[in-house]
């Protein structure tokens, strides 16, 4: 059912993307994959997942829908941003459908 452990949510422009893929991504990559003993930990970057010239909005509602947590790297902007508000806005409700099942 799911196609990614995480997605990483971030306001670009805030979160310097240089740290984002060179430093915080393989240091949390490395620490999920020991805590779950797992390799292999499929992590949503838009950046990263996302090629140019294809429709992005749908593909990041698609991972939204398809990762298992989403893990926000809130920053002061943060929620000044429609997308990261939208983001943060699917996961919740998604949380909440879960509770009400339970």
């Amino acid at each position: 059912m799911y196609e990614y452990d995480v997605f990483l949510s971030y306001k670009r422009g805030k979160i310097p993307e240089t740290w984002l893929n060179e430093t915080f991504k393989p240091l949390f990559e490395f620490k999920l994959s020991n805590a779950l003993g797992r390799i292999n930990v499929p992590i949503f970057v838009d950046k990263t997942e996302i090629r140019n010239g294809v429709e992005w909005s749908s593909i990041i509602e698609n991972a939204l829908l398809k990762s298992k947590v989403m893990v926000a790297l809130i920053s002061p902007t943060y929620f000044n941003s429609d997308w990261c508000v939208k983001e943060f806005k699917c996961m919740f409700k998604r949380q909440q459908e879960l509770w009400k099942r339970n």
